[in-house]
């Protein structure tokens, strides 16, 4: 994990008096289920509260992922 991210979830703990495995919990929790949305194949748009809306682009529904790519999710 990002050292910027440990040390705002750590500062967020801190101030809240939440636990620092709660909090991590809570700020993952978003980014787990856009990943498992894409993952399942499920192309409906996902919005994230201050980063806007996901969604897969029609080009990239028709002619899906390229088998060489690098790119991992």
């Amino acid at each position: 994990m990002d050292k910027h991210l440990v040390k705002i979830i750590k500062d967020i703990s801190i101030e809240t008096g939440i636990p620092i495995y709660k909090v991590e919990l809570i700020v993952m929790s978003e980014f787990q289920f856009l990943r498992n949305t894409i993952q399942k194949g499920d192309f409906k748009s996902v919005r994230l509260m201050h980063l806007g809306r996901f969604k897969v682009s029609e080009f990239h529904k028709k002619n899906g992922r390229k088998k060489n790519s690098k790119d991992t999710i």
